[in-house]
């Protein structure tokens, strides 16, 4: 399966394509048949693996049930130190706190790319929106976002951030694989080697807004990972916990939709920053509230997977997807579809991880506007050559590895137990 992810390209009118290639038609394009073609060329891998992995689901879940728990989705958790009921809780909490929230703004989604695309609001389509997913929130407005980025190189762009905040990434982009290639995983990751130092990042880098928050989420990574005191031992030479470095992933990550940012960085002047500001302030709104009913799907996929492998899965994919994402199935998709997002064959029961992770980012920032900001309220582009921010993230966040239960790290690093009240009071409005 790992090898069909890494090489199995999608495929339109006979021609190969790449995941970029696709993402930016369904990003620009307003021919409707050709966004259909790439939004289902981008399922063609779900469809080459989707048998493998309902075997795998069975296979893990006869593992699991060996060592006594009830499927494989239970055992992951229990292994995650993650009770099933307080998990399951927090997502019905957060199904209740974003479901208008996410209404109103896919309303809004849905009349400006409607009438982009010439349809009416309640004729949109999942291959009418920018991303094949649904996971990622458009630019609703003409402004083009990617543009003072055409000419950067993101990479160096990215780690001089970081050096303003006293974080060192170069020794990381040193060792890294960051350029698309012929043949290359068409994804992104960071991972640490030796627990002493190498640590490294696979990208597929292009000059744009998407890239941008990809070089800074993976690096946001990469610095926990280099930053974790090395004189620990081994087992605890990690992150506090998986959601604990896509905390701080999705913290930095953000960045890259905030005009004020952009401006500070130097890529665009005050004039445009003044304009581009409520639409980016949208967008990254709109975000966090779309990747909430993403997740809600991946959990409750993945939760009834293992309970029932064999049932109709597309059936239930496309359940929860109108359910929580309000989408409709496509006529024309080919079964198995599901198995297109790579997380369910290689990372398995980890996507509510990200979920988690934005509840925590949204509490260092929190902790950031108290701690470091002097209390004034939480602002990107007052991180920008701070080194205090550095220093809280190396001190309170990196530096205990995993030496603390995650309950506690979540406490002494933002002073409140992990809850929804921090990532409410930014994006629940």
């Amino acid at each position: 399966m790992e090898q069909n992810f890494n090489t199995v390209r999608a495929s339109v009118d006979g021609k190969e394509t790449t995941d970029n290639a696709i993402e930016d038609v369904l990003k620009t394009s307003t021919d409707r048949a050709v966004r259909q073609a790439h939004y289902l060329a981008s399922k063609q891998v779900g469809v080459a693996v989707a048998t493998d992995v309902v075997a795998l689901a069975k296979l893990r879940n006869e593992a699991a049930r060996k060592l006594g728990f009830r499927d494989f989705f239970a055992m992951q958790l229990a292994l995650n130190e993650q009770d099933e009921t307080w998990l399951l809780a927090l997502w019905d909490e957060l199904d209740r706190l974003t479901a208008e929230p996410f209404r109103a703004a896919k309303a809004r989604i849905d009349t400006v790319l409607g009438a982009r695309l010439g349809i009416k609001p309640d004729e949109m389509m999942p291959h009418d929106y920018s991303n094949r997913f649904f996971q990622e929130a458009p630019n609703l407005t003409t402004q083009d976002f990617d543009k003072p980025l055409a000419d950067k190189d993101i990479a160096r762009e990215v780690a001089r951030f970081y050096r303003s905040i006293g974080i060192d990434a170069d020794p990381i982009l040193a060792r890294s694989d960051l350029f698309e290639r012929p043949g290359k995983y068409p994804h992104a990751f960071c991972t640490d080697i030796d627990r002493q130092g190498d640590v490294r990042a696979l990208m597929n880098i292009k000059p744009n807004q998407s890239w941008l928050d990809t070089s800074l989420h993976e690096l946001g990574h990469g610095v926990y990972s280099y930053y974790v005191k090395r004189d620990l031992p081994y087992f605890l030479r990690g992150e506090a916990h998986i959601f604990a470095t896509e905390a701080v992933a999705m913290m930095f990550g953000r960045l890259a939709e905030s005009a004020a940012f952009f401006q500070t960085m130097g890529w665009i002047d005050e004039a445009t920053a003044t304009a581009w500001g409520p639409a980016m302030d949208e967008k990254l709104r709109s975000q966090e509230l779309i990747f909430s009913r993403w997740c809600q799907v991946m959990l409750r996929f993945e939760k009834g997977l293992y309970a029932n492998p064999d049932q109709d899965l597309d059936a239930l994919w496309w359940g929860l997807v109108e359910r929580y994402q309000g989408l409709r199935r496509p006529a024309n998709v080919p079964k198995g579809a599901w198995a297109a997002k790579i997380h369910l064959a290689s990372v398995p029961v980890y996507y509510h991880n990200y979920q988690l992770g934005a509840l925590l980012a949204s509490q260092l920032e929190a902790a950031l506007s108290v701690q470091v900001l002097g209390g004034k309220p939480y602002e990107p582009a007052a991180l920008v050559g701070n080194a205090r921010v550095g220093a809280f993230f190396k001190e309170r966040v990196f530096a205990p590895g995993a030496s603390l239960p995650w309950q506690e790290f979540v406490k002494q690093a933002t002073g409140h137990e992990l809850s929804p009240k921090a990532f409410a009071a930014r994006f629940v409005k």
